[in-house]
């Protein structure tokens, strides 16, 4: 029977694994601080000389950046000296995929470095708490919210992190079908909505959108949302979701990718706080990766491990369940696409 290492006993092929992530990611920070994706042309080549006078790096030095990300087949060098884009390098001109590697490499590597620490020190279990969990011991204390408090840089990295699109926004519930718009009062609630990336897209893919929804996230967040915003949505609405929802009986309250960044306690409050403001006819939907409880693909594994790092939990459709009952709520349908990750789950007062 074949093997995919034919070459490669266990030991290197775990040296491999294991060193292969940390060597691309460092490279990566350092062609990003260079602008490596904006000198190298979208199409052709770029000879390693024109680059290193371009970048302010020597020659050799950027030979040996980018040898790791030749061989990770993130950048190409079709011809000797030269050097090109690949689907993969070309997407770093993107600002909310720069933003994703940069918080990934910045704020949440240094917690993966100690968190067999944080774990030994508090007795081998899941922290339960953002301000005690292995962000806070990498980040002099700070729970990660607090952090990005203390730093609007990187608050702004992190926010611009969420606008990317790695799991969809439409396309799971079908609003079209599942709704009969009754009233102008009739409207769905972005809880947590950031910028109004959400926003946007459903208002975009259900024109019976446009109009009915209300945009909520903090003051701070919404100061920065773009002003063509309001052709989109009703209002926007500065709210923080650990307090008590304002906005009573509305169609839909919708969260989405926020239960997976707060332990179990926090999130039954934040799922309280929507449930005093519904109505028998309001549902809640929360957008969100499901964890399976076998066979789990990797990406919603390493999400769960990314989440872990600050006391977040990608959760088991059980464990969704056992969360909504106790805020007072009932998981009435999961929306999911086969072969997609993301899924909406439903839910109504019980």
């Amino acid at each position: 029977m074949g093997s995919e290492f034919p070459s490669i006993n266990p030991a290197q092929l775990l040296l491999h694994q294991s060193l292969a992530p940390i060597v691309t990611m460092t490279a990566l920070r350092s062609i990003i601080e260079l602008r490596l994706y904006d000198l190298v042309p979208e199409t052709g080549t770029i000879p390693i000389t024109q680059l290193a006078k371009a970048s302010g790096a020597t020659e050799d030095l950027l030979i040996r950046l980018l040898r790791p990300l030749l061989a990770s087949n993130i950048f190409a060098s079709p011809n000797l000296g030269e050097y090109a884009h690949t689907p993969v390098s070309v997407g770093f001109k993107q600002p909310a995929i720069r933003a994703a590697f940069l918080h990934g490499f910045d704020e949440t590597l240094p917690c993966f470095l100690v968190q067999h620490q944080w774990l030994a020190q508090n007795g081998w279990k899941s922290p339960e708490s953002s301000d005690n969990c292995p962000f806070s011991m990498a980040h002099g204390g700070d729970s990660l919210f607090g952090y990005l408090a203390k730093h609007p840089e990187k608050a702004e990295v992190f926010d611009r992190d969420q606008e990317m699109e790695f799991i969809g926004i439409v396309g799971v519930f079908p609003f079209d079908q599942e709704v009969k718009w009754s009233s102008a009062d009739d409207v769905l609630v972005d809880v947590g909505g950031g910028k109004g990336q959400a926003s946007r897209a459903l208002a975009k893919a259900h024109p019976e959108l446009h109009g009915r929804i209300i945009l909520q996230d903090q003051a701070l967040v919404l100061s920065s949302v773009e002003q063509d915003i309001h052709a989109v949505v009703k209002k926007t609405m500065p709210y923080n979701f650990f307090d008590p929802q304002p906005v009573k009986g509305a169609a839909f309250y919708y969260l989405r990718r926020i239960m997976c960044d707060w332990p179990d306690a926090a999130c039954k409050l934040i799922l309280k706080n929507q449930a005093a403001a519904m109505d028998s006819h309001s549902r809640l939907l929360i957008a969100t990766f499901v964890v399976p409880e076998v066979g789990c693909d990797f990406l919603t594994a390493a999400s769960d491990a990314v989440m872990m790092t600050y006391a977040g939990k990608e959760r088991t459709e059980a464990q969704f369940r056992h969360l909504l009952e106790s805020a007072g709520l009932s998981l009435k349908r999961v929306w999911q696409k086969p072969g997609e990750l993301q899924a909406v789950l439903e839910a109504r007062l019980q």
